[in-house]
């Protein structure tokens, strides 16, 4: 109930902000797992497929560095890039990717 009319009036409550606090540090102990995990897979891949994970993992770190517990409204035109944000993430991994 407390979700739903939080929804309906745009109120963010305290409770909800430390909610969402909390799944982001376990959302970031998984991140810093997954980096760790994809630079000791490097080695092994070939070029196309660390690009392509290369690439997923930066536009997940794009979301998930926009998620702002403290004073974020959590609507979707805040956590959702917009496609020339997209795109400059995928060139800017793809420019460095072409460098290493």
């Amino acid at each position: 109930s407390e979700l739903t009319e939080m929804a309906e009036t745009g109120e963010i409550k305290p409770s909800l902000r430390e909610l969402i606090g909390r799944y982001r540090r376990y959302a970031n102990y998984y991140r810093t797992g997954a980096r760790s995990t994809l630079d000791r897979l490097k080695p092994h891949l070939e070029n196309r497929y660390r690009l392509s994970l290369e690439i997923i993992y930066g536009l997940y770190l794009q979301i998930f560095e926009r998620i702002d517990p403290e004073q974020g409204s959590f609507s979707e035109s805040e956590l959702n890039p917009r496609p020339e944000e997209i795109r400059q993430c995928i060139d800017t991994i793809t420019t460095s990717f072409r460098r290493n």
